[in-house]
C-alpha cells in the first residue's frame, strides 16, 4: 500500500523508492509538477504507477527493471537500448541506483564510477544534460545507462557509444574527434611508452577529502586549476598551453585505466580535434 498528500512528482516518486521500492523513472522536466494526494493499498505495481502518471498527462511504460512515465510526444525515448553495446566486462555489471532530479549527468556518471570501480566518461554535449527523479534496484548496468539518457531526454539517435576493456565513453554524434588525441604516438621511447601504460585512479577537477561526495556535488572547473591534481594522481607533471587555462574540466571518475587512456578521455570531454596532448 501507498498514500501521500499534494506535493510534486519528484517527491512523490523518491518516496515510493523509499518506502515500496521497484523501479521508477520519471523524464527529466516532471518533477515539479504538482500531484493531488492519492492512496493505493494492495494493488499491483503497475497500477500504482498508472495512478501516478494520469495526473502528469503521461504514459507509464515497462522496462526491464522499472519504470518509464514520460507524455506521449516523447515515446521515441523508449528505442534506447545499450544492450549489446557495451564492453562485455560491463554489460555484465549490476547495480542499485537513485539519483534526484536535475542531476548533471557528469556527476552521474562519476558516481555510476566510483561505486562501480569502473570508468564511464561522456562528452560535454551529454553531460550538459540533467536527469529526472528515478530509482532502480539491482540491474544491468547498460539497462541503468539507458534509464538515466531517457530520463534527461537524450534522444537515442544523439549519441554513440564506445568502450575497451578499461572504459565506456559516451560521446554526441556531433563529437567527430579521434578516439586518441596523443601527438606523435608511434615516435614513443619505450620508457615514455611504459609511462602511458601505468595504471591509474583518476578523480577530477580533484578527488578531495572524500572521492564518493566529489563525484556527487563536483562542478566543472577551469583546467589551471585541474593540473597540480592530475600531476599529484598521475606522479608525472602535467602542463598545458595558457590559451587553455579557463577551459573546463568536467567532473568524472576513471579507476584502473592507463595513463595515456585517462588524458584520452579528459580531453574527449572537450567535442573537438583541436587539443591534443603530448
Amino acid at each position: 500500500s501507498f498514500q501521500h498528500e499534494t506535493a510534486p512528482a519528484g517527491d512523490i516518486v523518491r518516496k515510493i523508492g523509499e518506502e515500496v521500492g521497484g523501479g521508477i523513472v520519471l523524464m527529466q522536466g516532471l518533477e515539479e509538477r504538482s500531484m493531488p494526494g492519492f492512496e493505493v493499498d494492495g494493488a499491483a505495481y503497475a497500477a500504482l504507477v498508472q495512478k501516478l502518471a494520469e495526473p502528469l498527462e503521461s504514459r507509464a511504460e515497462p522496462l526491464p527493471h522499472a519504470w518509464f512515465i514520460a507524455p506521449p510526444d516523447y515515446a521515441g525515448l523508449l528505442d534506447t537500448r545499450l544492450e549489446g553495446r557495451l564492453p562485455e566486462r560491463f554489460a555484465a555489471m549490476t547495480g542499485t541506483v537513485a539519483f534526484g532530479a536535475k542531476t548533471p549527468l557528469s556527476n552521474v556518471l562519476a558516481v555510476l564510477s566510483q561505486n562501480m570501480g569502473v570508468t564511464l566518461v561522456a562528452d560535454n554535449f551529454i553531460t550538459g544534460a540533467r536527469c529526472g527523479e528515478l530509482f532502480m534496484g539491482p540491474a544491468p548496468l547498460p539497462e541503468i545507462l539507458a534509464a538515466v539518457l531517457m530520463s534527461a531526454r537524450v534522444p537515442p539517435d544523439a549519441y554513440a557509444v564506445e568502450g575497451t576493456d578499461e572504459y565506456v565513453f559516451i560521446r554526441s554524434t556531433r563529437n567527430t574527434a579521434p578516439p586518441s588525441l596523443l601527438v606523435n604516438g608511434e615516435n614513443l621511447t619505450p620508457e615514455q611508452r611504459a609511462l602511458l601504460d601505468r595504471v591509474v585512479d583518476v578523480v577530477l577537477p580533484e578527488p578531495g577529502a572524500n572521492p564518493v561526495e566529489t563525484a556527487f556535488g563536483a562542478r566543472p572547473a577551469p583546467l589551471k586549476s585541474v593540473l597540480t591534481p592530475l600531476t599529484q594522481q598521475f606522479r608525472v607533471v602535467v602542463s598545458a598551453k595558457k590559451v587553455l587555462a579557463d577551459v573546463p574540466v568536467t567532473p568524472c571518475v576513471m579507476c584502473g585505466v592507463r595513463l595515456g587512456t585517462a588524458m584520452d578521455l579528459m580531453l574527449r570531454q572537450w567535442p573537438t580535434d583541436r587539443v591534443v596532448w603530448e
